[in-house]
């Protein structure tokens, strides 16, 4: 859980992560990642996703995200 985040500077209007180690490790989301990504989506910034797993078609990582409580859009 955030228990405090700082402003995002008005020129924040992109974050890309990448998945497998930062937002998820195996079937398990990294603490705080979920609500990391609510935050800026509530704040309108963008959010991306990268990875260099070519195995998942892109519908695969939105629900395992979505199963992990990440939201996608």
């Amino acid at each position: 859980m955030i228990r405090r985040m700082d402003p995002l500077p008005a020129r924040v209007r992109l974050v890309i992560f990448d998945l497998d180690g930062v937002v998820y490790r195996g079937t398990e989301p990294i603490p705080g990642a979920a609500d990391l990504v609510a935050w800026l989506h509530e704040r309108r910034v963008a959010v991306r996703f990268a990875t260099n797993n070519s195995m998942v078609a892109r519908e695969g990582y939105v629900e395992r995200l979505a199963a992990m409580g990440i939201g996608t859009s």
